[in-house]
């Protein structure tokens, strides 16, 4: 079995650059590649065994300093996805409704709020408003991360560039 190549001083600042921001052109363009050739070597690099090493490593590292898990961010979005108000809130006997007391929500109740404002009525009563964190993002976050989402066009395995131009606006479908 033949001995991995270490890397070179390009590939390390590939891999720097591509931890801090996962772009494989602006990675390989912060490593010195050319911008003629930076989306094409960005690519390659990607592909390069020892570079997927040293950027996973790089990611475990992290991992394990922070202390932030992807099971730690998925749980979060779905305490955020599946919040719902009636956990916040309580119908009272004459059909009022009132914010329930902040002490008896669970801790993943209370991440879910971004914000509680008070303020005064007419009557010079007190009133409360909650505000959640945006369900709808968290749930396309997640939707996203399980892959439920495509931006594919479907070229039904038989469309000619021109059809295809065309679809997209850009040419003149002739």
């Amino acid at each position: 079995m033949a001995k991995a190549k270490p890397l070179s001083d390009k590939q390390k600042k590939f891999c720097c650059a591509y931890f801090k921001n996962p772009n494989a052109t602006k990675a390989a363009l912060k490593a010195g590649y050319s911008t003629r050739t930076a989306y094409s070597q960005g690519q390659r690099l990607l592909k390069n065994a020892e570079i997927k090493k040293d950027i996973a490593k790089r990611l475990k590292s992290q991992e394990k300093r922070t202390e932030i898990t992807a099971d730690i961010i998925l749980t979060e979005l779905g305490r955020l996805a599946f919040s719902q108000l009636p956990d916040f809130i309580r119908q009272n006997r004459d059909k009022s409704i009132t914010l329930k007391q902040l002490q008896s929500l669970t801790p993943d109740q209370k991440a879910c709020i971004a914000e509680i404002s008070e303020y005064k009525t007419e009557a010079g009563g007190r009133k409360f408003k909650i505000k959640l964190w945006d369900k709808l993002k968290a749930l396309e976050m997640l939707g996203k991360h399980k892959k439920l989402f495509t931006d594919l066009l479907d070229l039904g395995g038989r469309a000619d560039l021109l059809e295809v131009l065309s679809r997209l606006g850009g040419g003149n479908g002739r």
